[in-house]
């Protein structure tokens, strides 16, 4: 049997309607994570974004995936 991970991705929508797919990591079973939905923050002129996601789970396993994405397509992890 072949098990694959879950491709999650978040959608960022800029002015003039380019969308742009930010991949998020999968944080395992449900019953043992507190999933949050993604936050975005634009610059002013809405040419970049900032995509932060976190998920709080049992004893030091929590993180955060930050990225910066860009009207252009350009996807950086921070």
């Amino acid at each position: 049997m072949l098990l694959l991970a879950a491709a999650l991705f978040f959608s960022v929508t800029f002015p003039g309607g380019t969308a742009v797919q930010v991949p998020l990591r999968d944080p395992g079973p449900d019953d043992l994570f507190t999933d949050t939905r993604p936050t975005v923050a634009f610059n002013r002129t809405r040419t970049a974004a900032v995509v932060q996601r976190c998920v709080l789970g049992p004893v030091n396993a929590d993180w955060c995936d930050l990225f910066l994405v860009k009207a252009t397509g350009d996807l950086q992890a921070l």
